[in-house]
């Protein structure tokens, strides 16, 4: 019986490869490599599938059901914010596909490659200046977790024989994992003590300006690499800018900010570096090097090694595997790995903090604040003093799990399901990224120095005059982003092995603030990735609609 169904199909096959129609379902159905060379397709159009439900919950239901964190301070609703974004999004598909049309006569074809890559470096420097014009106007200084790092790495780099004071000594000795940034930024203020000695704190924000800048930079590249249209690549330049570039988060010298240039360091190594040895090496270094400053940045090395794993199946049914080449690949990922953490190891030598190690916190406790239903899932400092109530790290492991499967049993399957979506609305329902949204936000507040000062305060500061009106324009762009992945589904001309890699990862990233605790403020540092996947739906949206103009005219 199988043999006549294959029989059939072979000779259907063959009838369509006669007509010009055949579907590329049966072509070389035999060859089983298709499946493993599809899987990072499937993952692809998994991860869109996911942002299409986002975008849908974020419209229909939108804050409605988060009774404990509410995602933004909007007071228009996503129904109404969905218009702009939409008509924002045709405008610019239309205009790609009209240009696209009518090439001969743009200026795709004026300038060379050369002459584009510079004009948006100048385009970069300006808003290079642009962020340092800024954070001048706006500076403050910030409480929550930045406040404990910038005030320990200040009397570290300029006091050191004091030491810390208590207070610090216990939060590093909760959260060891910030001890790489701790020393990063003493190294930051005794360089900032050379070049502004009555205030460092400057070459620091400065420095956190630079990052950012930086990575929307290389996403604009991998924006061109990816569609080698300069259209899109301006537009996808301008979202970036405005939604990453110029968010008042440059001002706060934290993970968010300083993290950013690791993964999109990842991705253009990915797009740009064509020797393999080199591309191995080097996502390995960025990724490791990111994960002692912000955990989820691993996930893109996870990513990366998923793709490598499916495209050496691939070659293994093809008879085309080189255990040589397999291993020099894997021994180049190692000897990345083994750099980074040998840099960490060299960076923690001058630690001599006397850290209580029975004060850290595992995976557990994130976990278990997580399933907090009192606050949907973000932080909640009644679940901090709970495992701050245990004496142990084994004791607290062993009780925050305890409350976990408490929690997981007292929601059931319905409940738990209800509790993901709300978690996942105050994850991805924020523009800002939950700016202001931290406790003792601002916490040092200097002057004002004229009414430039005040006017931009009142722009950036959250409960400023005009916060509301930047606020809305972000989340617009943001809603706009999330639109754009999702045509990323739709398959292109091009093989989209950049795209494949950007989404598992995003999508890795989405998992781990669903199962763990979630804020919008961890979405920031991946800002400017989920711009590139945005700017290539922008390629496929207006490709679909060229299609249909040309047929219509037909």
């Amino acid at each position: 019986m199988i043999k006549k169904i294959e029989k059939l199909i072979r000779q259907y096959s063959f009838v369509c490869s006669k007509t010009d129609f055949q579907d590329q379902t049966f072509k070389n159905i035999d060859d089983p490599k298709n499946f493993f060379e599809k899987i990072p397709g499937y993952l692809r159009s998994l991860f869109c599938l996911y942002i299409i439900t986002t975008l849908f919950l974020m419209i229909f239901i939108d804050k409605k059901i988060n009774t404990g964190y509410v995602p933004n301070t909007l007071t228009s609703t996503n129904l109404i914010l969905i218009i702009p974004a939409v008509l924002l999004f045709f405008i610019c598909i239309a205009s790609i596909a009209w240009c696209k049309r009518n090439q001969k006569t743009t200026a795709q074809n004026i300038l060379s490659d050369h002459q584009f890559y510079l004009i948006i470096g100048f385009c970069f420097v300006a808003v290079f200046l642009t962020q340092l014009f800024l954070t001048d106007h706006i500076n403050f200084k910030s409480g929550w977790d930045v406040g404990c790092l910038t005030g320990a790495a200040e009397r570290l780099a300029f006091s050191p024989s004091e030491g810390l004071d208590d207070f610090s000594l216990a939060y590093f000795s909760t959260y060891p994992n910030n001890l790489t940034l701790l020393y990063t930024l003493t190294f930051f203020y005794k360089i900032g003590a050379i070049f502004f000695p009555l205030n460092p704190h400057i070459f620091v924000i400065i420095l956190t300006n630079l990052c950012v800048c930086i990575s929307v930079f290389l996403a604009t590249l991998c924006i061109y690499k990816r569609t080698k249209n300069r259209l899109i690549t301006i537009l996808g330049m301008g979202i970036g800018i405005l939604l990453t570039a110029l968010s008042p988060w440059i001002e706060i010298p934290y993970t968010d900010a300083l993290g950013m240039i690791f993964p999109i360091a990842a991705v253009f190594c990915y797009l740009f570096v064509e020797k393999k040895l080199l591309r191995c090496f080097l996502i390995t270094l960025f990724c490791t090097i990111g994960y002692f400053y912000k955990p989820t940045i691993l996930i893109f090395l996870i990513a990366f090694v998923i793709l490598g794993l499916c495209s050496e199946l691939a070659k293994l049914i093809k008879k085309e595997f080189s255990p040589k080449r397999f291993a020099f690949l894997a021994l180049a990922m190692i000897i990345g790995a083994g750099c980074s953490y040998g840099a960490d190891k060299i960076l923690l030598l001058q630690n001599d903090l006397q850290l209580n190690k029975n004060l850290e916190k595992s995976m557990t406790h994130y976990f278990m604040m997580g399933l907090n239903t009192d606050t949907d899932g973000c932080f909640n400092g009644d679940d901090v003093a709970y495992s701050d109530s245990f004496p142990d790290v084994k004791s607290r492991k062993q009780a925050n799990i305890d409350l976990s499967v408490k929690r997981l049993k007292k929601m059931g399957a319905g409940g738990y399901l209800q509790h993901l979506i709300k978690k996942n609305l105050a994850t991805y329902n924020d523009g800002t990224f939950a700016y202001g949204r931290e406790g003792n936000f601002y916490a040092s507040i200097p002057e004002e120095n004229g009414s430039l000062d005040h006017t931009l305060r009142h722009i950036f500061y959250m409960g400023g005059t005009h916060y509301p009106i930047l606020a809305t324009m972000e989340h617009i762009l943001w809603l706009f982003v999330l639109i754009g992945i999702c045509f990323c589904i739709i398959p292109g001309t091009k093989e989209p092995y950049g795209e494949n890699y950007i989404a598992l990862a995003l999508l890795g990233v989405s998992l781990f603030l669903l199962l763990f605790e979630g804020r919008a403020r961890y979405l920031y540092q991946f800002s400017p990735l989920f711009v590139v996947l945005a700017a290539v739906g922008l390629k496929r949206a207006s490709e679909k609609l060229e299609r249909f103009i040309t047929q219509k005219n037909k």
